[in-house]
């Protein structure tokens, strides 16, 4: 009986489709400066707050808006956080008390509150067709 179960998940586990990908493209507008790169995250629930990316990808601006794009995302639930080095030092530079002084987004337009948003306010469907998330720079 051992051996007929063990065989029995063997083959759900075989016959289960995996999980598809397609591609997830992020749209950034509200560009004031058509100079630096924009740095983007991809993250899962697990790493949003931990600030552990999935995926990352970089970008040239050279216009109002900036699309970047990450191919092969299975289909779940994501966040985004970006920021756009526009003296293009590598980095979010932040004012004396921390606040961000270069301009900055989230997934679902996200509002920041006292600090970054939380999961629930970022969190989207990366759904079975192409998704694009609109994320307008603060």
């Amino acid at each position: 009986m051992n051996r007929f179960l063990t065989a029995a998940i063997a083959l759900s586990l075989a016959a289960a489709p995996a999980a598809s990908a397609e591609t997830l493209n992020i749209d950034i507008t509200n560009i004031q400066s058509a100079t630096g790169k924009v740095f983007v995250a991809l993250f899962d629930a697990n790493g949003f707050s931990a600030n552990k990316s999935l995926q990352g990808a970089v970008a040239e601006v050279s216009g109002e808006t900036v699309r970047v794009s990450f191919e092969g995302v299975a289909l779940g639930t994501y966040g985004i956080k970006l920021f756009h080095d526009v003296n293009g030092n590598g980095k979010l530079d932040r004012n004396l008390i921390g606040i961000p002084s270069e301009p900055y987004g989230f997934s679902n337009d996200a509002p920041v509150r006292m600090g970054p948003p939380s999961w629930a306010d970022a969190a989207f469907e990366h759904g079975a067709a192409s998704t694009v998330q609109t994320i307008t720079l603060n």
